[in-house]
C-alpha cells in the first residue's frame, strides 16, 4: 500500500505548472477514483505524486499531537503561516538513520513541496491536506 498525499485550496493557480522531476501535481474531481477527496474542504482537490508516482517518496510526519484546533485568523493575516512554520520547526522530522537509507531527492521532494505549499498560504489562499 501506497502513501497518498491530496491537498484542496480556495487558490485558483494551476498547481501542474509546479510540476518538476521529483513533484507532480494531478488535479482530481472524481471521488469514485479518490474517496478522500470528498474529506478536502476547498474547490480545487490535488493529488501530489512524487518521483515514484505515488506519494511515498515524500518524507511524512507521523503525527501532529495537539496542534490541530486553530483559530482561523482574519483575512490576509500571517498569523496562521507563522504558527504552521513554528509548528514545522519544532517537531521537524528525525536525524537520517542507517537502517533506513533515504536518498537526497527525497529530501529535496518534500523540501519542493513544502515550498509550493507555503507560497499558497503567504499568498493569502486556505489550504488543507490528507496525508
Amino acid at each position: 500500500m501506497c502513501y497518498g498525499v491530496y491537498i484542496s485550496t480556495d487558490g485558483s493557480e494551476e498547481l501542474s505548472r509546479c510540476n518538476s522531476e521529483l513533484v507532480q501535481f494531478e488535479k482530481v474531481t472524481d471521488s469514485n477514483t479518490d474517496p478522500c477527496i470528498d474529506l478536502l474542504d476547498y474547490q480545487n482537490k490535488w493529488y501530489i505524486g512524487s518521483k515514484s508516482g505515488c506519494s511515498c517518496t515524500f518524507r511524512h510526519l507521523m503525527s501532529i499531537a495537539s496542534h490541530s484546533a486553530e483559530v482561523e485568523p482574519k483575512p490576509n493575516s500571517n498569523k496562521l503561516l507563522k504558527k504552521i512554520i513554528c509548528y514545522l520547526e519544532e517537531l521537524g522530522f528525525s536525524d537520517p538513520v542507517d537502517w533506513y537509507k533515504e536518498e537526497q531527492d527525497e529530501v529535496d521532494a518534500t523540501l519542493e513541496l513544502y515550498s509550493t505549499l507555503t507560497n499558497l498560504l503567504s499568498s493569502g489562499c486556505h489550504v488543507d491536506l490528507i496525508d
